[in-house]
């Protein structure tokens, strides 16, 4: 079976793109060619379907919905020549928004389908944490405990997404906390954490149209950067949050309570019982042991000129 130019892989709910605007989201892409959505019914479906299209000769396999929706998408295609368009219809968006692009689904969509017909290309890096392909970033830890907590109250989240995550933050600082030994490339002296993320683009996230720097640059990060905290607590995360909205984080450390390390490839964490561990902002299974290796592959992307700087060409 042949597969038209461009397959739009939505998720059903995805909240910035209800059925009226994804009509317009398809009429945008047909300026590229034919158009075919395929709607996803279960978590990760995303990435067979994009497989499949990939198989069947689609040129451009375009992910509507959130980071979960764009990891599961991009999953599909490494390996393919088939190129990737994430389109923001969740509730936050890193990807995209770190790429340049609008936090608007249609505005994001007329603006991926004109970079495609205008040919302008390069490629995105994928990095893994375990055997889970990520784009934006993977925590494991507080902030994913923090991340599973939010997730299992869907409807407060669908609601405000910033509450939910304040709500679940509260919930998690309240709880005893479990640590873990890091490795970092080849230094011999283990790091204790009670929180790790792991950044392959910049901000971390946003609150509302704020975001959350951690790196303190906007983009594709040329290696990881670390956000490392070995003991959390209120007063440590105010500090955190404060700084990251102030985009100064990376220089002040939060007076020297937590770390911020740069131009990593690799991280081994190591603990005594299971771990949680999110990916893209999605729940994954808690971990004892894992590696986050950077850049171990890349799926090609069409991007607007001024989003395909901050990625090495094709």
């Amino acid at each position: 079976m042949n597969a038209p130019p461009v397959v739009v892989v939505a998720h059903p709910f995805a909240r910035g793109a209800p059925k009226s605007v994804r009509s317009e989201i398809v009429r945008a892409w047909e300026e590229v060619g034919e158009v075919q959505v395929r709607l996803t019914t279960s978590p990760g479906e995303g990435a067979r379907l994009a497989r499949a299209a990939a198989e069947d000769g689609a040129r451009v396999v375009v992910a509507l919905g959130g980071d979960g929706t764009f990891n599961s998408v991009a999953s599909g295609l490494v390996g393919t020549s088939t190129a990737f368009a994430p389109i923001p219809a969740g509730s936050t968006n890193v990807l995209p928004r770190a790429l340049g692009l609008p936090n608007d689904a249609l505005a994001a969509a007329r603006l991926l389908a004109r970079a495609v017909c205008d040919g302008v290309g390069a490629q995105l890096p994928i990095s893994h944490a375990g055997g889970q392909v990520f784009l934006a970033n993977a925590g494991i830890g507080f902030d994913a405990e923090v991340v599973r907590l939010a997730e299992s109250h869907a409807g407060l989240k669908r609601r405000s997404s910033p509450a939910a995550f304040l709500w679940a933050t509260a919930r998690t600082l309240a709880a005893p906390h479990r640590g873990f030994r890091l490795t970092i490339d080849d230094i011999d002296e283990p790091l204790h954490a009670e929180l790790l993320s792991v950044q392959n683009v910049s901000p971390y996230t946003y609150l509302g149209s704020r975001p959350l720097e951690v790196a303190g640059r906007h983009g594709i990060l040329p290696r990881f950067t670390l956000l490392v905290v070995p003991h959390v607590s209120s007063r440590v995360l105010a500090k955190v949050f404060a700084e990251a909205l102030r985009g100064r984080l990376e220089q002040s450390a939060a007076g020297g309570r937590v770390l911020v390390l740069t131009g990593v490839s690799r991280v081994e964490v190591h603990a005594a019982e299971a771990v949680p561990l999110q990916v893209d902002g999605e729940p994954s299974p808690p971990a004892r042991q894992i590696s986050f290796v950077h850049k171990t592959s890349s799926v090609p992307v069409f991007l607007p000129a001024t989003s395909a700087a901050v990625l090495p060409r094709r």
